[in-house]
């Protein structure tokens, strides 16, 4: 005699049950009246494992469940990394415009300009500025603008303000982000010297 079991599981205000469906013998069938099939109902142990139909405990479903969930969240940390490596360039070339600036105001007061030696001071400003840009990745020297202007003070002193001019250029073309920004800065030192 062959035995069809088919289990249910519900949870009632008593705890959990399981009702079981079997196909029952000729004997049972006539006693009952109630056809091929028996039915009963009982109460599950605590230490019985119930299957649960909704959310099946296999091994195999739930690495699908993680590769499907990684898949879809892969593209969007990609995003996320290639977002910040390319527009964590900026404040990095944003510090080395400052600093080159900086460096042709110092250069600047070492000595002061006169009618003859403007032209090679102002190269040796430009010379200073190009020297600290230079370690910068993907460096472009035709792109550079450098503006040197001079103030005369009473007393005898002289202000000299450098401004550097650099673009930025992102990695990637992104669609709703600027791609191509102009960076200014600009140092001003004071030469006591007469």
């Amino acid at each position: 005699m062959s035995i069809i079991t088919q289990e249910r599981t519900e949870k009632g205000g008593q705890g959990l049950f399981v009702q079981s469906t079997r196909k029952a013998s000729p004997s049972q069938a006539g006693k009952r009246g109630q056809g091929p099939f028996v039915q009963s109902t009982r109460r599950a142990s605590s230490s019985q494992k119930v299957p649960d139909p909704f959310f099946p405990r296999n091994k195999n479903s739930r690495r699908g469940v993680a590769a499907v969930e990684f898949a879809l969240i892969l593209p969007v940390l990609l995003l996320i990394v290639a977002i910040s490596c390319d527009f964590g360039r900026f404040p990095h070339t944003q510090i080395a415009v400052s600093s080159a600036a900086r460096a042709g105001a110092s250069r600047s007061i070492h000595h002061r300009p006169t009618t003859d030696t403007r032209a090679q001071w102002e190269a040796e400003i430009r010379q200073a500025v190009l020297e600290e840009l230079a370690e910068l990745p993907r460096f472009q020297a035709n792109d550079l603008a450098v503006t040197i202007e001079t103030i005369n003070e009473a007393g005898g002193t002289m202000r000299t303000r450098v401004e550097v001019s650099y673009p930025f250029r992102t990695l990637i073309n992104w669609t709703l982000l600027p791609s191509n920004l102009t960076i200014r800065e600009s140092a001003v030192f004071r030469n006591l010297h007469p």
